[in-house]
């Protein structure tokens, strides 16, 4: 896959994401950082709170079962290890999943999980979690989705039977 393809799934994932925080957190505008930002890529205003939100969209996941978590790009910190957002949102082929990056970190601390190489030109280092096991931790919230004339809808469950 090409890196302008990436870019182009990303943005994808940010407006599924910002659908989700509208409905999930009534969250009322959602400001996208434009061009690449390593600290976050939305933020969300809600009542009360503002908060920044790093989303990572892994359409692979319903055929892998894995989540690809990058750690090291160019054999350098990056993503999960550089991100200063408070969310990490995880955009999958039919749900999102939601949680704080220090939960979300910590998880990843206190398991072994297996570490390839990827990305382009296999430049990246990622952790390969997998997806079901993430969505079982009581931390991660949960929401299903669907694509319907170009709108993102909640999904029930018995819309994927």
């Amino acid at each position: 896959m090409s890196f302008e393809k990436d870019i182009e799934r990303g943005k994808t994932g940010e407006d599924i994401a910002a659908v989700y925080l509208k409905h999930q957190h009534k969250a009322y505008h959602i400001d996208r950082v434009n061009g690449l930002h390593p600290e976050w890529d939305l933020v969300a205003h809600m009542p009360g709170k503002l908060k920044t939100i790093e989303v990572k969209t892994d359409f692979r996941e319903i055929e892998t079962g894995n989540i690809a978590i990058e750690f090291l790009h160019r054999n350098k910190p990056s993503a999960i290890l550089w991100s200063l957002a408070h969310w990490y949102v995880f955009v999958l082929e039919n749900r999102v999943l939601c949680m704080k990056k220090r939960d979300l970190f910590k998880y990843l601390r206190e398991n072994d999980f297996k570490i390839i190489n990827g990305g382009n030109s296999d430049m990246s280092t990622f952790w390969l979690v997998p997806s079901k096991d993430l969505e079982a931790q009581d931390y991660v919230d949960v929401w299903y989705y669907a694509v319907k004339n170009n709108k993102v809808k909640e999904a029930n469950l018995s819309d994927f039977a």
